[in-house]
């Protein structure tokens, strides 16, 4: 298969998995706090992936690299912890919906920090989705409109945590055509896992008791995060980062808000209003607007 096809593939694959991620956090966090549930995720993912990556020697990194696996890993844990506390707060669609303002995100940083152009359809791309990203905040103080775009609190969480993905996507690129992406994933899944220990240790929360309190179905679903989310994803993800221009990559938020839409409105009793179909209509004009050709 030639190289696009490959990446579409992974695209597609990686999307669909980013769109049940929130169910399964959602119901890991009836029994779970947000900062066990990363804790778990990324510790168990590291020792399945870092005995793979030694033993294939895929651990090599130049020492002149290391602040800048530990920045990326730092906004990827960002995007993580802000995520999953976010989504205490906001709907499973929401959160979703606005990983769309991603494409726009990464045209603004790649023209902060890699100097790549923005054209004038840029401009009205960043424009549109900011609108519509906006009336998702504005609109979710309404007590009524909960159950459909969430809170002013968790959308901002989210927001925050795409700002984190933005920023993780528009970087790695460098490193990407370095490292590979087993090696990368192993790095990012052992830094945020430690940022997520000293977290659950500043705010003594016993996991082992969480853990055999558990009932069976929180803990399959922390599981499947694992192995799904934490593993599968972010290794498709990070491999299609580098076969590929990040903003292609972004092209894989909108099967996750399909994805998330279907499961979440049945399981969840989550409404799909006139308010966040503008604001997903926004958001959607602004990633046309992006990957538009001249």
């Amino acid at each position: 298969m030639s190289t696009r096809t490959r990446a579409l593939i992974a695209i597609i694959i990686a999307g669909l998995l980013g769109g049940v991620s929130p169910i399964f956090s959602k119901i890991a966090l009836t029994e779970f706090t947000p900062f066990q549930i990363v804790f778990i995720r990324f510790l168990l993912a590291f020792f399945i992936l870092f005995p793979i990556a030694l033993f294939t020697g895929k651990l090599s990194f130049d020492k002149k690299d290391f602040p800048y696996l530990l920045c990326i890993s730092l906004l990827f844990a960002g995007n993580v912890l802000f995520f999953v506390v976010g989504l205490q707060y906001t709907t499973s669609i929401i959160s979703q919906l606005f990983y769309l303002l991603t494409p726009a995100l990464v045209i603004i940083f790649s023209f902060i920090f890699l100097r790549h152009n923005i054209e004038k359809r840029h401009l009205l791309s960043i424009g549109v989705g900011f609108a519509g990203g906006l009336l998702l905040i504005v609109r979710s103080g309404s007590t009524l409109l909960v159950q459909s775009l969430g809170n002013t609190k968790g959308n901002i969480l989210i927001l925050m945590a795409v700002c984190c993905w933005a920023l993780y996507v528009t970087l790695s690129k460098k490193l990407s055509q370095k490292y590979t992406p087993l090696s990368l994933v192993v790095v990012v899944n052992g830094v945020t896992a430690l940022l997520a220990f000293l977290l659950l240790s500043f705010r003594n929360q016993n996991i082992v008791v969480s853990l055999s309190r558990a009932h069976p179905i929180p803990l399959v679903n922390l599981i499947c995060l694992v192995v799904l989310n934490s593993i599968l994803f972010f290794f498709l993800y990070q491999w299609a980062i580098k076969l590929v221009k990040p903003f292609s990559v972004s092209l894989s938020s909108y099967l996750g808000v399909l994805a998330s839409a279907l499961l979440a409105v049945p399981l969840f009793g989550e409404k799909i209003t006139l308010q966040l179909a503008v604001s997903g209509l926004l958001i959607g004009i602004s990633s046309y607007l992006t990957f538009k050709k001249r």
